[in-house]
């Protein structure tokens, strides 16, 4: 960066302000090297700018995290009749994938299928990620399908797909489907095999595909060993797992360390001289010490990431509600039915104990006395999202709350026994995978809402029921269906871009 820096400042002593083609390398540059604020700056001195001006714009917010800028950029950019390419479609679908809104997505769809690259293989697997991370591997598969000729990065993005629901038979049953057509598989089908079976638990199926890499001619990478570390931790074969750890031929990640205080600090000790500036490292010794009482040493790791100037991200906690996305923090009372959301967590919790169930006050990892973990773990972000949720809907609806850091164990437990309880169905998205929680069985609960007329609803806009009822299909019908123009598109997702923005503003949670 301070090199490139230094350029621009060539630029500017030289009188080479106004020359299009640098303005376009610098947006460029400073985009790619996360300087978004900056390349935007250089970006707005353009009256007219070309295509290759809005794609480098619209990738550099994508792709560092902006998603709210990236959409309004791309909406501008229709706005103002200049024809998108592949290039810019994939951008903007990422950035429609990071919002994690169902109805935005499908809006997002729409657009491709009246677009002159409706066919286009790389738009097409983009809007198969998007819709997997968007809560719905039902449509993703749909898009799947609909691919004649399927390279391995269509493949492998499905099965990523199915990776983050933790639907292993699904995951599997296509990679032998994909062997049979003669597709050889790439690293990237094995990182999505492999976390499908680590959250499905198929210790033993995940164990054969790891082996079987170099097979196929792979060699297993950091994000292999991390999905068979953590499959084994989560089944309790921690000394396997630390065998697994000796033998990576690179620095493990602690976000694979279950629980164990040396084998944290084994894998801290390796990581941290790579990667001296990654919060996510020092966050998870920090409970690792934290889950032991080991007080001294969390105030230590807490100490050094200020020296450092690391900053962890906001836990913050999002759910669509009637087409508009509402977003909270840990404790936040600022929304304006924030008494009602309260109080029903207060039903909550008496519903939770008169079921019987125990707060896992282990989860909270600061030093404190039960009563005030207890009143922690009730103000999770995501639990708030989801009394937001209840209030507004009625038992049988389908709730979808999207957490962009992992949720406790604690929040975790209760959502299923709330779930149980109120007859909701509850999926929750943390950013590594779908938890889906469902009433009674998810096969009765599908058979209960196609005898409903939510069911031909869901029809009409393309949505299978159980990954989009009324509380995520929100718009009338004829809206939805009815965009014939980008413009249509554009002028539908203003609300849902400035909440998201939030993420970035540096609250903890």
């Amino acid at each position: 960066m301070g090199k490139g820096r230094s350029v621009h400042g060539l630029v500017v002593k030289f009188g080479l302000e106004e020359e299009l083609d640098l303005l376009i390398t610098l947006t460029s540059m400073y985009a790619k090297c996360g300087q978004v604020h900056t390349a935007r700056s250089i970006f707005d001195r353009v009256f007219s700018p070309e295509l290759i001006l809005w794609n480098s714009m619209i990738s550099g917010y994508a792709k560092n995290g902006h998603a709210g800028e990236a959409v309004e950029l791309f909406k501008k950019m229709i706005s103002t009749k200049v024809n998108p390419d592949s290039i810019t479609l994939r951008s903007a679908i990422l950035a429609f994938s990071q919002l994690g809104s169902l109805v935005a997505a499908s809006w997002m769809w729409e657009f491709v299928t009246i677009s002159e690259l409706k066919n286009d293989i790389f738009v097409k697997t983009a809007i198969i990620d998007m819709y997997a991370k968007c809560g719905s591997v039902v449509l993703a598969r749909e898009v799947f399908d609909s691919i004649p000729h399927r390279d391995v990065v269509v493949w492998s993005a499905m099965i990523m797909g199915y990776g983050l629901y933790g639907q292993g038979k699904e995951a599997i049953d296509l990679f032998h489907e994909m062997i049979r057509s003669r597709i050889r598989p790439n690293d990237v089908t094995f990182v999505g095999l492999l976390s499908a079976c680590k959250h499905a638990g198929l210790v033993e199926e995940g164990r054969g595909y790891f082996n079987s890499m170099r097979n196929h001619g792979i060699e297993p990478r950091h994000q292999h060993y991390a999905c068979i570390v953590d499959l084994l931790s989560r089944a309790g074969h921690l000394e396997e797992a630390y065998g697994f750890i000796r033998e990576m031929p690179m620095a493990p990640e602690v976000t694979v360390i279950h629980g164990d205080v040396e084998l944290g600090k084994y894998a801290a000790d390796r990581v941290f001289a790579l990667e001296p500036w990654n919060a996510g490292h020092y966050v998870q010794l920090s409970n690792i010490y934290a889950s032991a009482g080991l007080w001294k040493e969390v105030a230590s790791v807490r100490v050094l990431m200020k020296d450092k100037k690391v900053i962890k991200s906001m836990g913050l906690s999002s759910i669509e509600i009637d087409g508009k996305i509402q977003s909270f923090y840990a404790g936040d009372k600022s929304h304006p039915r924030s008494k009602e959301i309260f109080e029903m967590m207060e039903e909550l919790e008496r519903k939770l104990k008169k079921a019987g169930f125990l707060p896992h006050t282990d989860s909270i990892l600061h030093d404190l006395g039960s009563e005030e973990k207890e009143v922690l773990l009730c103000n999770h972000s995501e639990r708030i999202a989801m009394a937001y949720g209840l209030i507004c809907t009625s038992p049988g609806t389908t709730l979808r709350i999207t957490k962009n850091l992992r949720a406790c164990v604690n929040c975790h437990s209760a959502t299923k026994l709330i779930s149980k309880e109120l007859e909701y169905v509850l999926i929750l998205f943390t950013g590594w995978c779908f938890i889906l929680i469902s009433v009674d069985d998810v096969s009765k609960l599908r058979s209960r809402m196609r005898s409903t007329i939510e069911i031909q609803r869901a029809k009409k806009n393309k949505l299978d029921p159980l990954d989009g009822s009324k509380s995520v299909v929100a718009l009338p019908c004829q809206e939805l269906s009815g965009i014939q123009h980008p413009q249509g598109i554009a002028q539908s997702v203003n609300h849902v871009l400035d909440v998201r923005n939030a993420i970035s503003r540096g609250r903890t949670e």
